[in-house]
């Protein structure tokens, strides 16, 4: 479900402000996070990851639950990875993008 906000900006609740990436002008819309398992969200994030061949020995292993929602609206971060076979540095790198996306479009359980 996407709103477009015009100036007005309110909390709700499993929404979050992100930036339409589409509207050349970067508005400013709702976008309600999916709700799934902590193993589905670590699922997801092994997936993106391994779509880059230097990544498959390279994992995502758990997620700090957080107690209350942060500024972004999400109740989790700092998720833990192994990194094998390649630089630790290069899938640091990649990791953090993919969280960054995760924790725009997921909350879990």
């Amino acid at each position: 479900m996407l709103v477009t906000l015009n100036g007005i900006l309110k909390k709700f609740e499993g929404t979050h402000l992100i930036r339409e990436k589409s509207a050349g002008k970067g508005n400013l819309v709702l976008m309600e996070r999916k709700v799934i398992t902590e193993a589905e969200l670590i699922e997801w994030m092994n997936n993106e990851l391994h779509k880059v061949e230097d990544f498959k020995d390279c994992k995502f292993t758990s997620v700090l639950r957080l107690a209350d929602k942060d500024e972004i609206g999400c109740n989790w971060s700092d998720p833990n990875i192994r990194c094998g076979g390649t630089d630790n540095l290069i899938c640091e790198e990649s990791a953090k993008k993919i969280v960054s996306k995760a924790r725009e479009i997921f909350s879990i359980e």
